[in-house]
Parts: structure tokens; C-alpha cells; sequence
């Protein structure tokens, strides 16, 4: 399982946990299933989103860690995102 903490809009914090694959690694939701992490296609990136695979419209909130290959660590958001959440293993 792995912990979200940080002061975002919306609020992503919480814990997940392994819920699936997808791209080949293993996808992460948070225990009300409204938020996911998420290896992004085509990126050097894990994402955070409140759905799995893409998809998601330029207003929907969304934060990025350019870390190739790892989920953990400080992520950026993209607009209209705010705040800088950070993954760790709990």
C-alpha cells in the first residue's frame, strides 16, 4: 500500500492500494476508489487522476511525477490542480 499526504484541491491524500494493471504496472486507488495512480502512456510519468488510462479533459485535475520509473515522490499539478502531493510506501 502506498500514502498520499499534502494540502491539494481537490483532496487526493489518503491510502491505496493495488487495484489492477494497466501499461504493464500495477495501478494504485485510494480506498473510496474517486482517485487512482497511474503509469501514463506515452510519458516518463505516474499520474494521479480520478480515472484510469486517459481520458481525462483539460479541466479535470491531474498531477504529474517526472520521475521515469518510479510512483513515488513529489508530484506537479497540472491545471486546474493545486498543491504538491507526495506518494510513499506506508
Amino acid at each position: 500500500m502506498i500514502g498520499v499526504t499534502g494540502s491539494t484541491t481537490p483532496d487526493v491524500t489518503g491510502t491505496y492500494a493495488p487495484a489492477g494493471n494497466h501499461n504493464g504496472h500495477v495501478f494504485y486507488a485510494r480506498d473510496d476508489n474517486a482517485w487512482f495512480i497511474w503509469d501514463k502512456t506515452g510519458t516518463p510519468s505516474y499520474t494521479i487522476t480520478d480515472e484510469v488510462g486517459g481520458g481525462t479533459a483539460p479541466a479535470d485535475p491531474e498531477w504529474l511525477n517526472f520521475t521515469p520509473g518510479t510512483i513515488l515522490g513529489a508530484y506537479t499539478p497540472a491545471f486546474p490542480a493545486v498543491g504538491t502531493p507526495t506518494v510513499a510506501y506506508l
